[in-house]
């Protein structure tokens, strides 16, 4: 299934205001500071997209028991099913 994504795109951001260009800066202080909304965003999708393939992966294995089900003969020629299984 084709969905437009809209976060194609991944640009880290900064948030305003820690230090200004040019501007003086002591030993250990902040000078930047990302905004992790983006990360968020990522790991959100991420969590998606692995509940998605897990999902595709449980309808495969229920496929192909379905198949072995339906034909026994075949699942034994394939080495699917032993003699002592069916």
């Amino acid at each position: 299934m084709d969905r437009a994504d809209p976060y194609a795109v991944a640009a880290v951001a900064l948030a305003d205001g820690v230090v200004l260009e040019g501007q003086s800066v002591a030993k250990d202080q902040e000078v930047a500071r990302l905004v992790d909304e983006d990360a968020r965003l990522f790991l959100s999708k991420a969590a998606v997209g692995l509940a998605e393939s897990r999902k595709q992966v449980a309808e495969a294995r229920l496929a192909s028991a379905q198949a072995d089900w339906d034909n026994p003969i075949e699942a034994r020629t394939r080495g699917r099913i032993s003699r002592s299984d069916g």
